[in-house]
């Protein structure tokens, strides 16, 4: 047959201690998005894994490696300048870039 790709959107470990020495075991056809540790001991020895002999299991919390923008091959690339104006107080600041908020999970209170 033909496999079937499974993702997760998130796990939310939004309490103390919520995911502590938890093991998310997925198979090899599960891919999960986003694990979100509110706290810094909520997700403390907490791993995902493929499989129970997983010799690489991945760290729920994310290392300061896995916080490094990535790398990017180098290639052709457009550059935008923001300029802001002001002229003293009351005056208003015009720019040419946006700012999109992040939309922030709603954590469960238990």
């Amino acid at each position: 047959g033909e496999s079937v790709e499974v993702v997760i959107d998130a796990i939310i470990c939004g309490q103390e201690f919520s995911c502590q020495d938890a093991i998310f075991i997925t198979g090899p056809n599960v891919k999960i998005s986003t694990v979100f540790c509110a706290l810094s001991n909520s997700c403390d020895n907490c791993f995902i894994k493929t499989d129970v002999n997983d010799p690489n299991p991945k760290p729920c919390k994310p290392t300061p490696a896995d916080l490094q923008p990535a790398i990017i091959s180098p290639e052709p690339t457009t550059t935008a300048s923001a300029t802001t104006t002001s002229t003293g107080a009351g005056a208003e600041a015009s720019s040419s870039s946006t700012i999109t908020p992040i939309p922030i999970p709603d954590i469960p209170s238990i």
